[in-house]
């Protein structure tokens, strides 16, 4: 916790510095892939994989100036539709402030239906994020959700900081369908 309330006084730009130093350790994804659910992963997507070069580090502190993450989908920025990404808190979560997803049933249906009237996120899922639930996991435990799965986070409530990472991988023998080159 000693980290988490450290990041609390922080500005913006140390916290960037911040995640600046931790995305430059350049093992996480494959340490988070291989050490957090191997068969899991696996199974998704077989033995040979495209592993996200760099873990996405996410700091969440309390504050309004602190904003939350809209719902979105990874294939509305470009991302393969083959594509799954593993998200871990690196403390337990257990207060009412975090991540949530949005079950791919659901999703998919709000995105058809944004399609059909010519939008992309837009006002149905944005209205979707105040009546969500963040999902409450303990320090090792992971969410692993596909491309098109709505998620987001709500801002953070607690006293101290929320860090998370996570990393996307896919198989090795689908096509990549990459708009850059975030994987290895």
């Amino acid at each position: 916790n000693a980290v988490r309330k450290t990041m609390v006084g922080m500005s913006q730009s140390e916290i960037n510095k911040s995640r600046v130093n931790l995305i430059t350790f350049s093992n996480l994804s494959s340490n988070m892939i291989i050490d957090s659910c191997p068969s899991l992963v696996e199974t998704l997507s077989g033995k040979e994989l495209f592993i996200q070069r760099r873990s996405h580090i996410f700091f969440n502190v309390p504050g309004k100036k602190h904003l939350n993450v809209w719902n979105h989908y990874e294939m509305m920025s470009g991302i393969s539709p083959f594509t799954y990404v593993i998200w871990a808190p690196l403390h337990d979560l257990e207060d009412n402030s975090g991540a949530y997803f949005i079950d791919q049933k659901s999703s998919m249906e709000v995105m058809k239906k944004e399609q059909a009237n010519g939008l992309v996120n837009g006002p149905t899922i944005f209205n979707m994020m105040k009546d969500q639930k963040p999902v409450q996991l303990k320090f090792g435990q992971v969410v692993v959700f596909n491309a098109v799965v709505l998620h987001g986070n709500i801002p953070c409530k607690t006293n101290l900081a929320r860090i998370a990472c996570s990393t996307k991988f896919q198989s090795y023998n689908k096509p990549l369908l990459q708009k850059n080159s975030d994987y290895l």
